[in-house]
């Protein structure tokens, strides 16, 4: 939209069938879908931006090379984290996350949206949703307002003063106690119990701290460990990037990290690409668009 303000063709090549991205995980009830579904069609219709869906970088040969070749004189990257991150134990991946009964909140956000899960679809049945960030929150008050009996499970603990205080916003916290879910602080999840290929419980040692001096590094006192049980259990400790798409364009330096000019957003790696939003760095939706206008700028 900057852009196209500024007199530049600009065309976006979309990966799904509509624009929007993360925002459509956002549940309806504090984004209504009538709002943004308008909002996102006004910026395309009034700028004049070509919208080219259902093009995914990496597939059908549509690589940064050939659109450059096309004629593109600049490409800004905003691919967002479209995987769910796993869940790990001491560094280590947790087993029996394939099991029937087990998701991820990306997932179940990601369904809700496209109208896949109808109501009452957790009726009768009791949740158990893993973390404690507002992404997590949106899938447990979702999970709720579906039918489910709804328990969060996080390593953080209630004192939000604390460093290792839970980072879910107040009012996110506050409305899930409202509507009945339960919250359990301070605790990590070891082992996902399975019987039959079907989820079970998990069990849950406390955390004893999440940070150190080296950054995000949870402890555990294995001793004091205890077990929930449930129907269904969903991940929700983060989401990642298309690392593979993003070393294959070589994207990443020989750390394997995205490496990008703070001020200009500009690709460390390829000229004339410009790198902006959640694939860069995790955040709200007002920073990835002020980043929007960042690259718009270094384009210009």
């Amino acid at each position: 939209y900057a852009l196209s303000k500024k007199g530049y063709r600009v065309t976006i090549f979309e990966a799904s069938n509509r624009l929007g991205g993360a925002l459509w995980l956002i549940p309806f009830y504090r984004l209504p879908e009538e709002v943004l579904r308008t909002a996102v069609n006004n910026l395309v219709r009034i700028a004049g931006i070509d919208v080219k869906f259902n093009s995914k970088l990496g597939e059908n040969k549509l690589t940064l090379d050939k659109l450059r070749k096309e004629g593109y004189k600049a490409i800004f990257l905003a691919k967002g984290t479209p995987y769910p991150r796993v869940l790990t134990f001491d560094g280590v991946r947790v087993e029996g996350q394939d099991l029937s009964g087990v998701m991820y909140g990306h997932t179940l956000l990601y369904e809700v949206s496209h109208g896949n899960i109808g109501k009452n679809y957790f009726k009768d049945k009791k949740l158990i949703v893993i973390g404690g960030g507002n992404v997590a929150f949106d899938v447990a008050r979702t999970a709720r307002r579906l039918g489910g009996d709804v328990t969060v499970v996080c390593l953080e603990s209630e004192d939000k003063t604390s460093r290792d205080g839970i980072p879910a916003d107040e009012e996110e916290i506050r409305g899930a106690w409202e509507e009945g879910i339960r919250i359990v602080y301070s605790r990590g999840v070891q082992k996902i119990i399975g019987d039959r290929g079907k989820f079970k419980g998990i069990e849950c040692p406390k955390c004893t701290s999440v940070f150190d001096e080296s950054g995000f590094n949870p402890k555990f006192d294995c001793s004091d460990c205890i077990d929930l049980k449930g129907d269904l259990l969903i991940i929700t400790v983060g989401q990642v990037p298309d690392r593979a798409f993003l070393q294959k364009e070589g994207l990443l330096d020989e750390k394997g990290r995205l490496v990008v000019e703070p001020f200009t957003l500009q690709s460390l790696r390829k000229d004339s690409v410009f790198i902006g939003g959640d694939v860069r760095r995790i955040g709200f939706m007002v920073e990835a668009m002020k980043e929007g206008i960042v690259a718009a700028e270094s384009i210009e």
